[in-house]
């Protein structure tokens, strides 16, 4: 922020900074939902942006979503007609859901090889099967 009047000639999108106990990462495959937590705080090189990864200090733990927040997942997939979404959320240390963003094709098998969730599989059921709503 320091250097923002030299970013006069190209398009800017700024985030609020949110404190976090936890990122997570919530994958919807059609109607399932996958959410894994992110323990991003457990190490410097993470603590603002858990792609910096660093593996051996993070742990990545399967997160059971409360059925609002599902909904709400379940809800912005539909509406934005897709049926794969990779959707980045932060829990506060006062335990509240912040949604950051979705991806239409994120990033997901680091996830499921730490976590053993049946995510590719689930991909592979929609696309033979079709959905199941």
């Amino acid at each position: 922020m320091e250097n923002i009047e030299t970013l006069t000639q190209c398009p800017c999108q700024f985030q609020e900074y949110v404190p976090k106990e936890f990122e997570f990462r919530v994958i919807v495959v059609g109607c399932r939902v996958f959410a894994i937590e992110i323990h991003s705080q457990q190490s410097e090189k993470t603590k603002h942006d858990w792609r910096h990864y660093d593996f051996d200090k993070v742990a990545h733990r399967v997160h059971e979503l409360p059925d609002g927040v599902r909904n709400q997942c379940l809800a912005l997939v539909k509406a934005l007609n897709l049926r794969f979404g990779a959707i980045d959320m932060i829990v506060t240390p006062n335990h509240e859901y912040v949604f950051l963003e979705i991806n239409p094709t994120g990033q997901y098998q680091w996830l499921e090889a730490l976590t053993g969730l049946p995510i590719t599989e689930s991909i592979v059921d929609l696309l033979i099967n079709g959905p199941r709503e």
